[in-house]
This record gives C-alpha cells, sequence and structure tokens, in this order.
C-alpha cells in the first residue's frame, strides 16, 4: 500500500511525464492512481483488517474541512465562473482524499513511505534536469516541452520535503546514517540546480534555525560531543557529491548559473520591478486580490465565489490564482472561507504529539511558507498528505488491524 500511495503522491508529475511523451490515458493519472488505493483497501476490507478507533484531531481537522468544501460548494451559487469553478470544485476534494487515505491504510508504515517518496522524487527530479538540459543547453526543442515546464517548481518543493523530513526526523528514516545523510544532501542539492527560489530560500532558512539552536543546546549547553558518526557520514556524503561534480561537469555548472542568476534577480533588485517577470506577475495578482477583498464588506466576508480571479483579473472564465493560498482563498470565498481554512491548518499544527518521531512541525511550516508564494489550493495534495502523517505521527492511529481490537 505504501507502493501505490506513493505513486498517488507523485501522480501529478507522473501525469505530466506521459504527456510529454505522448501518452494519452483514457482517464486521468491521478483518478487511475486512486483506483488502485482503493483497490487495495477493498481487498483489506473483505479480509476484515480494518477497524475504525476515535481519534479527537483527525475527526475535529476532517470536520473542519469538510465545513470548508461545503462552503467553496455553497459559493457555486454567485460565482461569475461557470464552467472553471466546477472543475476547482471538483479537483479541491481530491484534497480531502489525501488527507482522508493515510488513516485507511492498514498499519500505514511512516518511514516507508518517506523512503519510497524520498528515492522517487529525487528520481523524477533527475529526469526533468536531463530533459531541460537537452532542451535548453544542448538545443534539442522538444515538442512537448510545456506539458512539464512547471516540473521544476513542482519536484523543488517535493525535494525540500525530502530535505525537511530527512533533516528534522528524530529517528533514522532509512536504517543506514550515511545514505540519510547522502539523499538528504542531494536533494539540497538538485533543488538548488532546478532554480525554484521559494523552496530554496524557505527549507535553507527553517534549517538554519533549526540547527543554530540544535548546536546551542547540544553541544554548548548540554556539552554532547557524540556526534563523530554523523560529522562522518557528512562528510562522506560531501565526498561522493563533489566526484559526481567533477563527472557532470559543464551540465551542473550550466544548471548552477541559471540558480544563482535568478535568486540574484531577488538579492540585488533595486525595487520589486526588478525581481524578474514571474515575480513581477505574482505581485500584480496581490495588488488586484488585496483590492478585491477591500472593495466592499460583502466581498470582504462573503468573497466573489470559487473559481472566480481568472475572470476578475483577465475577463474571461480560466485558471488563474494569486499564487498565495491565504489570498485565493480570501478574494473567492471570503473571510468565512479563510476562517475555516485556518481553523483547519491551527487543529494540525496543535496536535500534542506524544512520539514526534518522523515528522516534525517544520514540514508544515516549509509547506504553509510554499502557499503563500506558489501553488493553487487545487495544485496541494501533497500537502494534505503531508498534515495527515504528522497527525499519524502519535502513539494514536485511528485504523489498527482488526484483530488486536477483538
Amino acid at each position: 500500500m505504501e507502493v501505490l500511495f506513493t505513486i498517488f503522491y507523485l501522480s501529478g508529475q507522473i501525469k505530466s511525464l506521459l504527456y510529454f511523451y505522448s501518452i494519452n490515458l483514457p482517464i486521468d493519472f491521478v483518478i487511475i492512481s486512486l483506483f488502485f488505493i482503493f483497490f487495495g483497501l477493498i481487498i483489506q476490507y473483505r479480509e476484515g483488517k480494518i477497524s475504525l478507533k476515535y481519534d479527537k484531531t483527525f475527526v475535529i481537522s476532517l470536520s473542519l474541512l469538510i465545513l470548508f468544501y461545503i462552503w467553496l460548494l455553497f459559493t457555486l451559487t454567485y460565482t461569475p465562473s461557470q464552467k472553471y469553478s466546477v472543475v476547482k470544485s471538483l479537483y479541491f476534494f481530491l484534497n480531502i482524499i489525501a488527507f482522508i487515505l493515510p488513516f485507511t491504510i492498514k498499519n500505514f508504515n511512516i518511514p516507508k513511505f518517506v523512503r519510497y517518496i524520498t528515492i522517487s522524487t529525487i528520481f523524477l527530479a533527475i529526469i526533468f534536469i536531463i530533459l531541460f538540459i537537452n532542451n535548453y543547453y544542448k538545443g534539442y526543442k522538444y515538442q512537448n516541452y510545456d506539458f512539464i515546464a512547471g516540473l521544476y517548481l513542482n519536484c523543488s518543493t517535493l525535494l525540500g520535503i525530502n530535505v525537511m523530513i530527512l533533516s528534522t526526523s528524530r529517528k533514522l528514516i532509512f536504517k543506514n546514517i550515511f545514505v540519510q545523510i547522502f539523499l538528504l544532501l542531494f536533494s539540497f542539492v538538485l533543488m538548488i540546480i532546478m532554480g525554484a527560489r521559494g523552496p530554496i530560500i524557505f527549507s535553507g532558512g527553517l534549517l538554519f534555525i533549526y540547527f543554530s539552536i540544535r548546536f546551542f543546546i547540544q553541544f554548548i549547553i548540554k556539552k554532547n560531543l557524540r556526534f563523530w558518526n554523523v560529522f562522518i557520514s557528512f562528510i562522506s556524503a560531501i565526498f561522493v557529491l563533489v566526484i559526481l561534480y567533477f563527472i557532470f561537469n559543464d551540465e551542473i555548472n550550466f544548471l548552477i548559473k541559471r540558480s544563482l542568476m535568478r535568486l540574484n534577480l531577488i538579492v540585488n533588485a533595486s525595487d520589486v520591478q526588478n525581481m524578474g517577470k514571474s515575480v513581477n506577475v505574482r505581485l500584480n495578482q496581490v495588488d488586484l486580490s488585496l483590492s478585491l477583498i477591500f472593495d466592499n464588506v460583502y466581498n470582504f466576508f462573503f468573497g466573489y465565489g470559487v473559481g472566480s480571479f481568472g475572470i476578475l483579473e483577465k475577463g474571461f472564465d480560466h485558471r488563474s490564482y494569486p499564487h498565495n493560498i491565504l489570498l485565493e482563498i480570501w478574494v473567492e470565498l471570503g473571510f468565512v472561507g479563510v476562517l475555516l481554512f485556518g481553523l483547519f491548518v491551527v487543529k494540525i499544527f496543535i496536535k500534542q504529539l506524544k512520539c514526534k518521531n518522523y515528522i516534525h512541525y517544520l514540514v508544515l511550516l516549509f509547506l504553509l511558507l510554499n502557499s503563500m508564494k506558489s501553488s493553487s489550493i487545487i495544485d496541494i495534495r501533497t500537502y494534505f498528505i503531508i498534515f495527515s502523517l504528522y497527525i499519524l505521527n502519535s502513539n494514536r492511529i485511528i485504523f489498527s488491524n482488526y484483530n488486536n481490537t477483538n
């Protein structure tokens, strides 16, 4: 089941690659991945291996999420969007399914799942980097490249999740510490050369603060010097990465120069209008969002309706969003939507875990920071999966082996 769930976790990226290679399936690949999970659950249910237990945090969080979705559906009654609003409503429902699914899988193994997504994400990122180099550095000019052009951001965010989990987990995800540190560093290096500024800045900033505090507590206050295994593994991993750099010197230099150029636009910009085209577009969308939110009292509280941002921005019904889920929710669903979604997130954040072995709250903070810079509320299915794992990462489990409950 962890393998099937990994496929669902990465289904958006896999779907883009299928389009790139002109593999047109009759059904959306995300739905196909869900079908296999449901098929596995049906088998478990028929074998009597699933029984429901009560968990307060999950029940309250799910209730708040469903209330948010009910409100989203209610705004269909007054949204100016006739087509995209329906599509957006259906796609958001996948977030709810993603949030529920980990609790329905018998004895869901978090470290095994993290191992699968870590290796799979690295594999997909390498494929994208090769295609990117061939298209822009070697001049192959793929006809279907537009289908995967946005994968650099999606893969960077997933690599950031790898980095955050592997850095902050209190127990080893991989059985060998060298393997874990190498994959951590390799994920971070891949994230840097892919050039997505948000994941780089947010993961780097959070981990700098996290490790500074850990160093101060462990080595200054507690004088704990038992870190040689970690240190040796870290140096060994760096050595392997240096070897890989010299093997692929030209290609990596090309990617690093691109990433540094993108970061330089932010660091050395004389004003916000010189930070790059994508930043300028998003700043204009932020200005528009704030104008729409505070235009009148009614829209402040109730919004313009789900899927309405595209019409309000360009005048026709299409997919568009301000690249900030707080503003997106406020524009389309009003303060009521912001309140319901905010309560859902806060309830998860204040979850008092008895056992914080694998998913640290900094992973959630990383995702929330990313959601304030990129993505629409229908593009954050993986975020809901991580939210769910954060709740599961305790001694209280909703679904367990049927035999253990009798």
